[in-house]
């Protein structure tokens, strides 16, 4: 292969990962009264259907090692596991076949799913290969005791091992632990009406639905602390370099649901989507620091559309940019290279009225002259210019 040739692939390659993995932060969850899976900007904006028509979605996770990156669901009316494309292109299966499937997570590491099998007295925790189709599908746990009902679960690669969380009717409800090869199980705590469990790091973080708690300990539960109080969701997902933990949260008697963050210090706890179907399960968290469209409104008056001039200008690597509408918009934010071709989506929401603010990381970008342009579904469009400088 001449020089050349090898230049134009590699150049090739670098500007297809900059398309597919420069994508904005958002939440992902499982609407299983409309038969949905939806996504959302971190502000609730942008509120989109990935998925439809999928039968009774219930746990979500999020493979972000592959390019394009993964979405893996459990889609319980068709006793399976599928995957697909954020923006719900090419689904396919991933194992069939699972009665009583109820929660999913994945080792990206071992390049593994696991999941919940929940019956009335034939309960499993089961794995098996992420990139195939009914690959290595292995029992590690079993029980056959009734009313205990398998919520969520959780890995821990590092360490190989899977935890789970478990509630009996009548007895002690508990999160258990255990080696992917199925030996040295054990109980790590017994909390009352546990649901939804993660690991992130060392730390285990888990729902005590029965006080309304988000709770985080060590993975031995030997201490623990109270994150948010409040707490009314069965499902959540959550990054600690984000300093924020989101919920769905159900109330399916009175017939609403809606989805729900807050900040680990049990600050700034906000409604942000509602009008959603009244059974709410899974949720899972994208972050991008770099593309994070979690912005909110300035609140000041505005009166016309305007695009304002980014700041610093030269910049290296990042800039920041600003506009202002007068009323509610949909919203488009790009930048173009002087080719006109789009090398980043900043915004693309309905927002309502006031200023906001939105910042572009230029790293991995050649230096000189780059167009932002505001395009908004009022017909009003504005080009601007910067500069990037290294």
């Amino acid at each position: 292969m001449n020089n050349q040739l090898r230049i134009i692939m590699v150049l090739l390659f670098f500007w297809m990962t900059i398309i597919c993995y420069a994508q904005p932060s958002r939440i992902f969850w499982a609407d299983k009264t409309r038969n949905k899976i939806q996504s959302a900007y971190l502000n609730g904006w942008n509120v989109t259907d990935v998925a439809v028509d999928v039968q009774i979605p219930e746990g979500i996770a999020i493979d972000t090692t592959v390019n394009p990156m993964k979405i893996y669901y459990c889609e319980i009316g068709l006793n399976r596991i599928m995957k697909m494309n954020f923006d719900g292109s090419d689904p396919e299966e991933v194992v069939t076949e699972i009665a009583g499937l109820r929660d999913i997570d994945l080792d990206l590491i071992n390049r593994k799913v696991f999941w919940l099998r929940d019956t009335y007295n034939d309960d499993r925790v089961m794995s098996a290969d992420m990139d195939s189709l009914n690959s290595n599908v292995t029992e590690i746990y079993k029980s056959t005791y009734a009313m205990h009902d398998y919520r969520g679960i959780a890995l821990d690669p590092v360490h190989e091992k899977v935890y789970w969380s478990e509630t009996v009717n009548g007895a002690i409800d508990k999160i258990s632990r255990i080696n992917y090869n199925g030996t040295s199980r054990d109980i790590v705590a017994s909390v009352y009406f546990p649901h939804d469990i993660d690991i992130i790091g060392d730390k285990l973080y888990w729902i005590r639905g029965g006080e309304d708690l988000l709770y985080r300990s060590n993975l031995t539960c030997t201490y623990s602390d109270t994150l948010i109080t409040n707490f009314k969701g069965h499902y959540f997902a959550m990054d600690t370099s984000l300093g924020m933990a989101f919920w769905t949260e159900s109330k399916i008697d009175i017939g609403y649901s809606k989805i729900m963050r807050a900040k680990l210090d049990n600050t700034e706890v906000k409604e942000i989507v509602t009008g959603t179907g009244n059974s709410l399960a899974g949720i899972a968290l994208y972050f991008n620091p770099d593309f994070n469209t979690a912005i909110e409104p300035v609140p000041v008056v505005a009166n016309s559309f305007e695009l304002f001039q980014n700041y610093p200008n030269p910049f290296n690597p990042k800039t920041a940019i600003s506009y202002q509408l007068p009323a509610l918009s949909h919203v488009e934010l790009s930048i173009y290279n002087l080719l006109g071709e789009k090398v980043a989506i900043l915004v693309s929401a309905k927002q309502p009225a006031g200023k906001y603010e939105v910042q572009w990381d230029g790293n991995g970008m050649a230096s000189g002259v780059y167009l932002y342009k505001l395009s908004t579904d009022q017909g009003f469009t504005q080009t601007r210019k910067l500069v990037l400088l290294k």
